[in-house]
């Protein structure tokens, strides 16, 4: 009779893989609460807080949900502790496989690296990759506003615009996807020759970074989320 179950080493990657994925999705929740201005938006993330801490204690989803929408330092701080405690049981194990993780990842990103026209065209495809860990400056209004007369001028085909307004609400995360592609940048290796430029992956910078056990959450999650929204896109055109 051929045995199913799965052994020792298969049990731990996958506690370790959940491990992974609940802090990453608790340091963008984090972020994106300390970052929230609508009130529906924060009971959203607040649900989605809860949902994370109670996955294995269904039964605390209530009372638990009642403490992080006290307000939003609650949300935040219960955010902050569920990741400190999800990363200090998942380090031993990460040091244990999170090289074979780390293959995977990097497997991943060479392959969005093969299509690149420009380094920065190879940024941006990596800077889905490390969102979250670039940390941008807080956009204030004269930022907003230069995004906003910076699209005018290109829509309209003129050199310069100075009278458009932007929202910061609406122009919040094309400043943080400025900032992630910039800090991909420091990842990507440009080699040169008679056909052209090439553009290939640091793996020992990626390396380096991910020995850290918080950024390699964070990293992993978002290559989990890239990965559903490849396969997601796949089968809608099938």
């Amino acid at each position: 009779m051929i045995d199913t179950q799965p052994n020792q080493e298969e049990q731990e990657v996958k506690t370790l893989e959940d491990l992974l994925e609940n802090a990453g999705q608790l340091f963008h929740l984090r972020g994106m609460v300390d970052k929230s201005r609508k009130p529906s938006e924060l009971t959203s993330l607040n649900e989605q807080i809860t949902r994370i801490l109670t996955k294995d204690t269904p039964g605390d989803y209530l009372p638990t949900l009642n403490q992080v929408s006290a307000n939003a330092p609650w949300a935040s701080r219960y955010a902050t502790a569920g990741l400190s405690t999800r990363l200090e049981t998942a380090k031993p194990l990460y040091e244990k496989y999170g090289s074979r993780l780390k293959e995977q990842i990097i497997e991943a990103m060479q392959q969005e690296l093969k299509e690149s026209q420009s380094k920065a065209d190879a940024a941006l495809r990596l800077s889905t990759y490390f969102t979250g860990l670039a940390e941008s400056p807080e956009l204030d209004q004269v930022t907003a506003d230069e995004y906003a007369q910076d699209e005018l001028a290109k829509r309209i085909g003129v050199d310069v615009n100075f009278t458009a307004r932007g929202h910061i609400e609406a122009y919040r995360k094309k400043h943080e996807n400025l900032y992630a592609r910039l800090f991909a940048e420091q990842f990507i290796k440009e080699t040169k020759s008679e056909k052209g430029s090439k553009y290939e992956l640091d793996t020992q910078k990626i390396d380096e970074v991910m020995k850290e056990v918080k950024a390699g959450s964070v990293i992993y999650t978002n290559h989990k989320q890239i990965q559903e929204q490849k396969e997601a896109e796949a089968a809608k055109t099938k």
